[in-house]
């Protein structure tokens, strides 16, 4: 059995920022949640901290707005917002049923907790084409495999490429932050030292100098050597060439097109947590893969 304690009353609900999105992530999503229609999609593995983005952003969009959340539970209460819970066992208590109920009290933003099925998705699109923004959450691996998990559940890549439709993915995953009381220099970790030649190649000496890794423990992080966690993310904005990608579903040589404009992805946010001493390599390693991935030509050279 599992048991998940919900905060009761209104609490303060945290920032993009203090999660870990860094600005240029922050400012992309505001100026998603200012779009008149279109989806804004959260991804991520289970107990990424999705519902708590998405709680953020909702907290971000304008008071104006007429806003109706769907969820299951309600896990954070936000002011200036109708939330509704969904009963799975009952039909017209699911997310799609009541997502259909919610296009009907006219909101200006919709959240769907969760889109588990294709009938879910499938109000998504309607909403997004019919005027309204809407923000939800699904279970990918990457920002643009949002789009592939999408066609597996029966939406068709023409359609998400309609330019009302996908506006701005995220995706996350949590990485622990070492104890700022008891982090050790990396280069004085025994366990690192194998490590370090390759990581110096992607990191850099200086920067190296400076990286941290997880100490022994002490009264501050009663003794794990952690102190926390913060969001690693990815956040696209879909612009036309990204629809064109998106509708021959190529989000290989999408992921090219969007590195070579400066995208940062799963690896590079890493890297900037561990040059800023935030983060151990190989924690940061064990979320989002290797910092410095093997490449073809090395992968199969036999010794």
């Amino acid at each position: 059995m599992v048991l998940r304690i919900l905060a009761t009353g209104v609490d303060r609900v945290q920032t993009l920022e203090e999660l870990g999105y860094t600005e240029k992530q922050v400012e992309i999503i505001k100026m998603a949640l200012k779009l008149p229609f279109g989806a804004i999609i959260v991804a991520g593995p289970t107990g990424s901290g999705k519902t708590t983005t998405l709680a953020a952003c909702m907290e971000m969009v304008e008071t104006t707005q007429k806003l109706y959340s769907i969820e299951d539970p309600v896990e954070k209460v936000v002011e200036d917002a109708t939330q509704v819970p969904v009963n799975t066992e009952k039909e017209d208590r699911s997310f799609a049923s009541m997502g259909r109920a919610a296009l009907r009290m006219d909101p200006d933003v919709i959240i769907l907790g969760e889109m588990r099925d294709e009938d879910t998705a499938h109000v998504m699109i309607r909403a997004s084409i019919t005027g309204h923004l809407v923000l939800t959450t699904l279970h990918t691996n990457r920002a643009t495999a949002i789009v592939t998990r999408l066609v597996d559940m029966g939406i068709s890549p023409v359609l998400l490429s309609d330019s009302s439709v996908l506006r701005c993915l995220l995706c996350q995953r949590l990485v622990p932050i070492v104890c700022p009381k008891c982090a050790i220099p990396l280069r004085s970790s025994p366990k690192h030292q194998p490590f370090l030649a390759d990581w110096e190649a992607v990191l850099g000496k200086e920067v190296l100098d400076n990286a941290r890794a997880r100490g022994p423990g002490c009264q501050a992080c009663y003794g794990s050597a952690v102190g926390g966690r913060t969001v690693v993310a990815e956040v696209i904005w879909v612009d036309e060439e990204g629809r064109h990608y998106i509708q021959k579903c190529d989000t290989l040589n999408w992921e090219k097109y969007l590195l070579e404009n400066g995208w940062l992805n799963f690896q590079g946010r890493a890297i900037q947590l561990i040059k800023d001493g935030i983060c151990d390599p190989f924690d940061a390693e064990k979320v989002v893969g290797p910092i410095n991935p093997t490449t073809k030509t090395s992968i199969y050279k036999y010794h």
